[in-house]
């Protein structure tokens, strides 16, 4: 058999050049797959909710795109991976419960749940809007995993990971949130925002990493 270190200089260029084409192909149709189920889980989520209001100076329910949300998912498990706190004998880190704030028809919960790539046990979500968990019930099947209930009164103490994507358009509101989730969050949790007013200025938290994005409760 001919050693590849044999093979003439110019075979061999070309070998790699129509390897890194099948590869670049591959990549393609993976990216195009990956966007077309991004597309369909999130109009099977919102199919009943288009035309739902919202409170005074809430948002509309509006998903992260999945790659952001997955991204700060990833950088947190490496967080917990290094953190003694959530140290496991034969796992990366401890089994931990997650909890999205305004989770809307609860897509990221579904995701999340449907998969055994996260060491989470307890995987919820709520929103203040009725119609959005009852469409988020009906379309993705998940039952008391997705509830209703006030961010502004909620508490928060029973969760290693909370997770937000900004709830409040005004910064007042999202303020009063965000102190409530600082108070009541348990020494040793996770948060995980996206958007905050106050987080990085609360001597109660340590921020993770460079993102900006994850913190402790200490």
């Amino acid at each position: 058999m001919t050693r590849f270190e044999d093979i003439p200089d110019d075979y061999q260029t070309q070998y790699a050049l129509d390897n890194l084409a099948d590869l670049s192909r591959h990549v393609r149709r993976l990216r195009d797959k990956i966007k077309i189920l991004q597309t369909a889980i999130s109009k099977i989520g919102c199919a009943d909710v288009e035309s739902v209001e919202t409170e005074a100076g809430a948002y509309h329910y509006i998903p992260l795109h999945l790659d952001e949300f997955f991204e700060s998912i990833f950088e947190l498990e490496g967080h917990l991976a290094q953190d003694p706190d959530y140290r496991h004998t034969d796992l990366p880190y401890r089994p931990c419960s997650f909890i999205e704030v305004g989770c809307g028809v609860g897509r990221n919960v579904y995701l999340l749940g449907a998969t055994t790539r996260f060491h989470f046990d307890k995987i919820v979500g709520f929103d203040v809007v009725e119609a959005y968990v009852a469409a988020g019930q009906k379309h993705f099947g998940l039952g008391s995993n997705l509830f209703v209930a006030d961010c502004l009164t909620f508490d928060y103490g029973g969760y290693d990971i909370i997770y937000f994507y900004r709830p409040f358009i005004e910064k007042e509101k999202q303020k009063v949130f965000e102190s409530r989730l600082i108070e009541s969050a348990k020494v040793g949790a996770y948060i995980v925002g996206c958007g905050s007013e106050l987080l990085d200025e609360s001597r109660r938290l340590i921020r993770k990493g460079e993102g900006c994005r994850i913190w402790k409760r200490v």
